[in-house]
């Protein structure tokens, strides 16, 4: 899907192919759950990371749900380090939660799960 948008455009804006593909893998997800009864969406999560190098342009692209994260290695002063690129979805870290809340959705612990 993401490889489809990027091969078949002249004028690539990849933040929104990749938006965009975030937001339509979401409701095929939801439209899956719903039609099958499988799971439930609502108390289910997913993670994701997804990375995209144009090495003409020297430009990377990072897009990510959940909690996973990517991390680059850099070389600094004759030394590889590895720099985290992204921050983890997890409600508990600041302001994660109220991100969450302000988009009407909501965090709620549910018996059995893990602290």
């Amino acid at each position: 899907m993401i490889l489809e948008k990027i091969y078949s455009s002249k004028d690539i804006n990849m933040t929104q192919i990749l938006k965009d593909s975030f937001n339509q893998i979401h409701e095929q997800t939801e439209e899956h759950s719903d039609r099958t009864g499988e799971f439930d969406c609502a108390l289910s999560g997913t993670t994701c990371t997804f990375a995209v190098i144009d090495t003409e342009l020297r430009k990377l692209w990072v897009a990510h749900v959940g909690d996973s994260r990517a991390i680059i290695c850099l070389k600094e002063t004759g030394k590889y380090k590895a720099k985290e690129i992204t921050l983890d979805h997890k409600a508990n870290l600041p302001g994660e939660l109220s991100r969450i809340e302000s988009m009407g959705g909501e965090v709620r612990k549910i018996e059995g799960d893990i602290p």
